[in-house]
């Protein structure tokens, strides 16, 4: 019986042993942390926090001192929810503080040793999931850029239909032959406000797709012509 259990504990360091020489074949770090009695961390794991030196002791993984302070609370109640038995598996992903540039890691573990239905002992991974987290924030970024895209369409549609009546209006009105030289004036500078104005909604219509950057000659006098004629309408005439 005593060799059995002699052999039994023998396998058991085995298994052990290659669990951990696999664990640290993987790019993620791994620690063993058992309550109230300190936590063994792997070679790497320093490493995929982007931390240099020791890691600083803590009573638990949501406690640990590299966890950013805004991801803190978080961490805390994915924690405890699986120690109280409310979840199968602790998950959670952080920012870490103290490294060269931001950082992002995701730790998972369970629970697998209890004492009067408490864990007491945690084993997990952390991972380095930097380049999927700014991945995917890219894409979230596209997404409401398209969204917002498709909005400002169909809000450039509308206003275009209301500028082409307008126009057309103020073209009307221009060719009446009651209208004096000032309301024609006054009718050509609505127009050119219309044509303008359609060029803001090309814009928005673009917006959210991509394009080639488009290079043009530019007419400075034309625009300030332009511009003048515009600002002139609201000014008086002492300042005209």
């Amino acid at each position: 019986e005593v060799s059995d259990r002699a052999a039994d504990a023998a396998r058991a360091r085995a298994e052990h042993a290659r669990l951990r020489q696999l664990l640290d074949a993987s790019a993620d770090a791994w620690r063993d942390c058992r309550l109230g009695d300190g936590t063994t961390f792997s070679e790497g794991f320093a490493a995929v926090l982007g931390r240099a030196g020791e890691l600083e002791a803590a009573a638990s993984p949501a406690q640990a001192p590299w966890i950013h302070s805004d991801d803190a609370r978080r961490v805390a109640e994915q924690w405890e929810a699986h120690l109280s038995g409310a979840t199968a598996r602790y998950e959670c992903s952080y920012r870490v503080v103290g490294g060269e540039r931001e950082r992002w890691v995701r730790d998972r573990g369970r629970a697998v040793e209890f004492a009067d239905g408490r864990p007491v002992r945690v084993v997990g991974t952390t991972a380095d999931v930097t380049e999927q987290h700014e991945a995917e924030e890219r894409l979230h970024a596209a997404k409401r850029l398209e969204m917002l895209g498709i909005l400002a369409g169909g809000f450039a549609h509308d206003l275009n239909n209301l500028l082409a009546a307008i126009r057309g209006q103020a073209a009307l009105l221009a060719t009446e032959p009651a209208a004096t030289p000032a309301t024609i004036e006054a009718l050509e500078s609505i127009q050119l406000a219309t044509t303008k104005a359609k060029m803001l909604t090309s814009n928005m219509l673009s917006l959210g797709k991509p394009r080639e950057a488009e290079v043009k000659r530019f007419a400075v006098r034309t625009a300030l012509d332009d511009i003048a004629r515009l600002v002139s309408i609201g000014l008086p005439k002492s300042v005209v």
